[in-house]
């Protein structure tokens, strides 16, 4: 999935006032962290990420498409928190985060961790 399909997904499913590259920066947060605190642990993962979603709409997310939800959702979330939707925002924080455990699960079942290696000195 695409910076821009995600975005366009999002639009349909949750009409909104935050601008086309607010929004891919998020995406970018996104990615970053996914990539910073889970992705790169494993073996196959691409060794040096970087974002730039906002200069290139037709961009591939990291998260394969089979859980492309996840973008809408962090999306959706963050509409809800800045719009001071607290009751909003709690339900779609808690739809994020199992849209999000799903992905994290499925991939530990599919993918194998580096090795890491402790010096003792």
């Amino acid at each position: 999935m695409t910076v821009k399909e995600a975005i366009e997904k999002t639009d349909i499913l949750y009409p909104n006032v935050f601008s086309f590259s607010q929004k891919a920066l998020w995406l970018q947060e996104l990615d970053g962290k996914v990539f910073a605190e889970f992705l790169s642990n494993y073996k196959d993962s691409i060794e040096n990420f970087s974002g730039g979603y906002t200069l290139s709409p037709e961009k591939e997310l990291l998260i394969p498409d089979l859980f492309s939800e996840i973008y809408q959702r962090y999306l959706i979330m963050q509409f809800d928190i800045r719009d001071s939707d607290i009751t909003r925002y709690t339900n779609s924080a808690s739809l994020f985060n199992t849209a999000y455990l799903s992905f994290m699960n499925y991939y530990n079942r599919t993918h194998t961790v580096k090795e890491n290696s402790i010096n003792i000195d």
